[in-house]
């Protein structure tokens, strides 16, 4: 019972991290053009690891405003996500905003493992 505490302290810590990093990543678009900061691909990672949604399955269409890209972009961001092992995509045939994404267990445990290490940086 206090190792399951302990394991969904930590779990809500990682994702409380992950949401602090979203926000600051999109704070910079307020004083910074945004192009200087274009990396969809992990901001669609970010938003991947942060779903809550049971399944945590999160449309395109939904997920594309928010890292900001068009659906196009999307969908080349999350092949490329697919190819790595870091989300799986289902749905859309020849429509952008049919494709649905997920974080897999890999993404889930490499992003986890990168907001674990964001605590030693001073």
């Amino acid at each position: 019972m206090i190792k399951r505490a302990k394991e969904e302290s930590r779990r809500q810590l990682l994702l409380e991290r992950a949401l602090a990093t979203i926000e600051m990543r999109q704070l910079r678009h307020k004083f910074f053009n945004p192009a200087m900061f274009e990396e969809p691909a992990f901001d669609m990672l970010l938003a991947l690891y942060v779903t809550q949604a049971r399944p945590p399955i999160v449309s395109l269409r939904m997920l594309s405003p928010l890292v900001g890209v068009s659906e196009s972009s999307a969908v080349r961001w999350l092949k490329f996500l697919v190819g790595e092992g870091l989300a799986f995509s289902v749905g859309g045939d020849g429509d952008p905003g049919e494709i649905h994404a997920a974080i897999t267990g890999k993404g889930r445990i490499v992003m986890g493992e990168y907001l674990k290490a964001l605590e030693k940086i001073r």
